[in-house]
């Protein structure tokens, strides 16, 4: 399986690219600005986007989802309950002038979803917290793309309309801090991590 990451948009937001090594189908996780950095990856990486995953509906993570859908002709996917999530005044005051109107979803994904590219697969996990549509995603039982989710050493801030402290450590230990140890972590800022690590340094989930 081929797998990169692009930081890209004001918050430095990790877009993942996953794609199959021989038929070179892929998929984007999050979409935060810069797609014209991200057309120039992709392109020089030799992918056929066909999918484009959200892990939630915050700005930083679908900013230029719409516009990137168009490009690469793919399908969006996101869980349904944050298809309005964008909207959210307090975050869109931060980003200023020319933001999206609508989010464009193809296909609303629910927890145990499986996404295929290629020869391989992507199992969708349900993770309320962070927000009420928040998903992690599990490629091929062997990394697991966080989102704002989970972090090094830390959880994503719950701060936001939707967000929930207990129910995002409840999800968190009950959904995936019970996959193996050896699962690396790759969240949607910052450096990755693996689930065992997380069991034994981050202080919120003890």
């Amino acid at each position: 399986m081929i797998f990169d990451k692009i930081v890209l948009g004001i918050l430095n937001t990790n877009t993942y690219i996953l794609a199959d090594d021989d038929s070179k189908q892929g998929v984007i996780v999050d979409i935060g600005g810069d797609l014209d950095k991200l057309k120039q990856k992709t392109s020089d990486m030799g992918v056929k986007i066909e999918k484009i995953i959200l892990t939630h509906g915050h700005l930083d993570h679908m900013l230029e989802s719409n516009q990137a859908r168009d490009y690469y002709k793919a399908c969006v996917y996101l869980n349904e309950e944050d298809k309005d999530l964008f909207k959210d005044q307090k975050i869109r005051s931060f980003y200023g002038d020319n933001l999206p109107s609508d989010l464009a979803v193809d296909v609303f994904i629910k927890d145990g979803d499986i996404i295929t590219f290629g020869r391989h697969q992507i199992k969708v996990i349900h993770t309320p917290g962070h927000t009420q549509g928040s998903v992690c995603l599990l490629a091929d039982d062997r990394l697991l793309i966080t989102g704002d989710t989970l972090f090094k050493n830390t959880i994503g801030r719950t701060d936001h309309p939707g967000g929930d402290t207990l129910q995002e450590i409840e999800s968190i230990k009950n959904k995936l801090l019970t996959l193996p140890d050896s699962i690396e972590v790759f969240p949607a800022h910052g450096n990755n991590t693996t689930i065992g690590l997380e069991k034994a340094n981050n202080t919120y989930l003890k």
